[in-house]
């Protein structure tokens, strides 16, 4: 007896992880890649005639377990596709019986996507780029970089993830790299830690708070959408 209830206890338990791995669609023609990010070429169907891999609003995949670059590892239920596995935006993706978003969510829309970034000693007339992207553990991504044009090796790098306190503020931990010719010898540094990056005076961006080297203050920016 006790065997047979281990048994189904065993099934259960399966079942469910299963079931905590699928995950639905909530975009159309969302794009199935071979790696994690756009650079990387479409997964082809495993059918007569190749086509580019897409799946669909309201469509089911199941999770792998494996997330890089805001991408999600899954699978086909129907094993269509070329490989068998595929990356997709996590963005696009909802954990199955997962509450559909609501105002919190609004909010992260304005925090998720692509953003334009700076820091003045390198420029303020042309921009870097940020990426913010919803993991599968809810938490969001922050990677982003701005190069010099004028002196080729300066540079802003964030690295790290945010949170939310509300529209005009977020809280970044990971690491802040800035390299500048004329400041600290040269010779490139990186904070790490939790900063606010926070909107003041109706400005369109949040910016670092706080963030100094020797005597000079660095204002990185992250601009609105």
């Amino acid at each position: 007896m006790k065997k047979l209830v281990s048994f189904f206890l065993c099934i259960l338990v399966t079942t469910f992880a299963y079931a905590q791995n699928i995950y639905v669609c909530t975009g159309d023609n969302v794009n199935v890649r071979t790696g994690p990010g756009k650079q990387y070429p479409n997964v082809m169907h495993n059918i007569a005639r190749p086509s580019r891999a897409q799946i669909f609003k309201g469509q089911e995949v199941e999770y792998l377990g494996v997330t890089k670059n805001g991408f999600m590892k899954v699978s086909h239920p129907d094993d269509i596709w070329q490989g068998g596995t595929g990356w997709v935006s996590a963005q696009y993706l909802r954990r199955k019986g997962a509450p559909s978003p609501g105002a919190a969510s609004a909010l992260e829309r304005k925090v998720i996507g692509r953003h334009m970034l700076s820091l003045q000693w390198i420029s303020w007339d042309y921009f870097g780029t940020c990426n913010i992207t919803k993991e599968a553990d809810g938490r969001l991504r922050c990677v982003g970089e701005q190069l010099s044009k004028e002196h080729p090796g300066d540079y802003l790098k964030l690295d790290g993830y945010v949170s939310i306190v509300d529209a005009k503020h977020l809280i970044f931990d990971g690491d802040i790299s800035i390299r500048v010719y004329h400041l600290n010898d040269g010779e490139p540094y990186t904070r790490s830690g939790q900063y606010d990056f926070v909107s003041t005076q109706n400005r369109k961006y949040w910016r670092a708070q706080n963030l100094e080297i020797i005597d000079a203050c660095d204002y990185v920016d992250i601009y609105f959408k």
